[in-house]
């Protein structure tokens, strides 16, 4: 699972990355977004892996495949006709074994990404508060996610929006990713899981 580090300025969530916003070349934006968050779409995937290319495009693919399957939601933020972020919503808990131990009946949310030239203007809010509704609808009680335990901004940012440390401690999360080269790379952080109470 991932946590968030930061992607939106978060990092990834769920039993691997923080949701961190890493950088990502863009063209810039007006200051007035027009945003859409919806379910990534089967006719969207190619666009979606040209992208976002951050764990090669096999990782896409798996993840409409659990969309498909009822697993999870792959949310997908838009201006107009461009992807500027992500967020993958687990239905049954982090991916990580342990972590969906201590934390059972919950919806996690992992790999929260915004690109670089967007973020810090609500779209990594725009995909939490779209998690946050069909946690909603599917009447599940509680979401979460982890963060890096050294993203410190992105916890604040997390806390103002309602996640609160779970007491579940902290846990690893490790990873293998392909680099620009097509080289696997052992990546590894520690995490600690937020989890916000939903209102009825």
């Amino acid at each position: 699972m991932r946590g968030h580090r930061g992607k939106t300025g978060h990092t990834r969530t769920g039993a691997g990355r923080t949701p961190r916003v890493q950088e990502a070349a863009a063209p810039a934006i007006d200051r007035m977004l027009s945003v859409v968050v919806r379910p990534l779409r089967a006719s969207e995937l190619l666009a979606i892996q040209r992208t976002f290319p951050a764990g090669g495009p096999e990782k896409h693919s798996a993840r409409l495949w659990r969309q498909e399957a009822g697993e999870a939601s792959y949310l997908i933020a838009w201006v107009e006709a461009r992807p500027v972020g992500h967020l993958f919503l687990l239905w049954a808990g982090p991916d990580h074994d342990d972590m969906r131990s201590r934390l059972p009946r919950l919806a996690a949310v992992e790999d929260l990404y915004v690109l670089g030239d967007v973020r810090g203007r609500g779209i990594g809010t725009r995909l939490l508060a779209a998690a946050e509704s069909l946690v909603h609808l599917r009447g599940i009680s509680r979401i979460g996610l982890g963060v890096s335990v050294d993203n410190f901004a992105a916890a604040r940012l997390y806390r103002r929006l309602g996640f609160l440390d779970s007491g579940a401690g902290h846990f690893v999360s490790r990873w293998v990713e392909p680099d620009r080269y097509g080289v696997s790379r052992h990546f590894s952080e520690t995490l600690v899981f937020l989890v916000k109470e939903m209102r009825s």
